[in-house]
């Protein structure tokens, strides 16, 4: 019987080839400003910079790139909260197009148990889904709402139909739409075939 343990040691495995290629990148990054500030102090030794001069504009390019890495710091912590903002406001969209089809709650992938990126991947693919689902629905129920008003209109009968305002109608009103056409449809065609044979 499998203890979930496994799943454990494959997500730290995950995590830890995430990390490794972080630190990877982050020592790429130091060997990078090491080999600047070499390059720095080479330039400066080709005009014999005195040292306060050195001083002052080794403290310009620290600031900069302090404030270059505050920048990426704020940057991904905005991306973080829209992650965030995202999965609510997915997961409210989800409900409210699944209430309309009149579907149970929805339940995430097993591999999107954290909320992450993993998960505001599944929420839009879901979203876009149930919009699939809904746009088929309403145009569904257009062609018969259209059809039914047609038929009315051959059986010299009044149109009560709900209003078109409503746009995805409950699957009974939906179900109750489709057998009053079929009704209609076969009301019509018993009054054309009493109509041909008054004419024969």
């Amino acid at each position: 019987m499998d203890s979930g343990l496994s799943l454990d040691l494959t997500s730290n495995s995950q995590k830890g080839r995430r990390r490794q290629t972080c630190s990877d990148k982050f020592n790429d990054l130091m060997l990078n400003i090491r080999c600047t500030f070499e390059r720095l102090n080479d330039l400066w030794d080709d005009v014999d910079m005195p040292d306060d001069m050195r001083m002052a504009r080794s403290s310009t390019a620290f600031n900069h790139t302090n404030e270059l890495f505050e920048e990426i710091i704020e940057s991904e912590q905005a991306m973080v909260v829209g992650v965030k903002q995202g999965i609510d406001d997915g997961q409210a969209e989800i409900e409210k197009l699944r209430a309309k089809l009149e579907m149970d709650d929805w339940t995430p992938p097993s591999h999107t148990d954290r909320r992450g990126i993993p998960m505001l991947q599944a929420i839009r693919a879901e979203v876009q889904t149930l919009k699939e689902a809904v746009e088929e629905r309403v145009l569904e129920q257009e062609a018969t709402v259209e059809r039914v008003k047609l038929l009315c209109s051959r059986l010299g009968e009044e149109s009560e139909l709900l209003d078109s305002a409503e746009d995805v109608l409950s699957k009974a009103d939906f179900d109750s739409l489709k057998e009053k056409s079929a009704e209609m449809e076969h009301l019509v065609e018993e009054r054309l075939s009493l109509l041909r044979q008054s004419t024969t």
